[in-house]
Formats: structure tokens, sequence, C-alpha cells
């Protein structure tokens, strides 16, 4: 009797030992999105949402059309295979007064808006193509900046918070 006792406890002890071991402290989910696209080079997963933080700009930068200090941001390329050169295009709400710059929404700024650039300055206006940046096989880096720019010779900008959203497309030649 006393081994069937033991014996009995032992399980008992040993279910209880496995169930600690098996604790749940935590758990969570992993969502994994993307796509599968047809172009000669992946955009890397740091490209496809960019968010560039344009900072606190003096009213002074951007009055009669000035163009503040541009902020660098980059979109990389992944995988490429080889291609000559791409161009990029940004879309987006066009400002009103200035339909070449990225307009300014999501709060009470006004008088300016978004100059987009190359990474060398020359402007890129809102919907239509980059000049050509070369590509060689591998990953790549297309460098890019932004800057707040009055959108006349004669605007005063208006202090408040501003989101502007632009999006990109890639044309490969």
């Amino acid at each position: 009797m006393k081994f069937k006792t033991t014996s009995a406890m032992l399980l008992v002890m040993g279910a209880f030992s496995t169930g600690a071991a098996q604790a749940n402290e935590g758990s969570g989910n992993v969502t994994f999105n993307g796509s599968i696209i047809s172009a000669p080079c992946s955009i890397a997963p740091d490209s496809t949402d960019i968010d560039v933080n344009m900072g606190a700009v003096a009213a002074s930068a951007v009055n009669g059309g000035k163009t503040a200090t541009p902020v660098p941001f980059v979109i990389n390329l992944k995988d490429c295979t080889g291609q000559n050169s791409v161009v990029v295009k940004f879309g987006g709400t066009a400002d009103q007064t200035n339909t070449n710059l990225l307009a300014l929404q999501g709060g009470h700024a006004t008088g300016a808006g978004i100059q987009l650039m190359t990474g060398n300055g020359d402007a890129i206006n809102l919907g239509e193509d980059s000049p050509e940046f070369d590509l060689d096989a591998g990953d790549q880096t297309l460098r890019l900046q932004a800057a707040l720019k009055g959108n006349s010779t004669t605007s005063v900008a208006v202090p408040g918070a501003f989101t502007s959203v632009a999006n990109f497309t890639l044309a490969y030649n």
C-alpha cells in the first residue's frame, strides 16, 4: 500500500512540475504583411512608411516664398537586379497656391507647403518624375530631402501644427 501511495504522489508531483514549466507568462501575436511586386528592386520594410520630422520651423524662414533648411530622408531598395535607373514620383494633396508643393494639413499652419527634393537639392514637383537615380545590382539608397517653403513670394506663414502625407511610386528605366 505504501508503494501505491508513493507512486501516486510522484505522479501528481510530476504533473505539477510539468505544468509549472509550461505556465503562460505572457503571450501575443505577430502579424506579417507586405506585397509581392513586379519590379527590379524590392522596397525595404523601413521605406514603405517613412516618417519625416520637419521640426519647429520659424515663420520667418518661409515667409515670402523662402525655403527652410531641408530635412533628409531615404528610400531604401533591396535586391536590385541592375536596372539602369529609377525615378520617384510623389503624389498627395497639392497646396492650393503652389501646386508644386505638398499641402499642409491636419492643423492650423498655412502660407507654406512642403517642397520635395533630391539629395542634391533639385526640386521634385508634386506629381512629376524626379531626376533619374542611377542603379546598380544589389541594395540601393535613394537620398531625398523635404523642406517647408512659402507658397508664394507674398506669403506670410501662419504658425500652427501640420501633418502632410505624400505617397510615392517608382518607375524603372
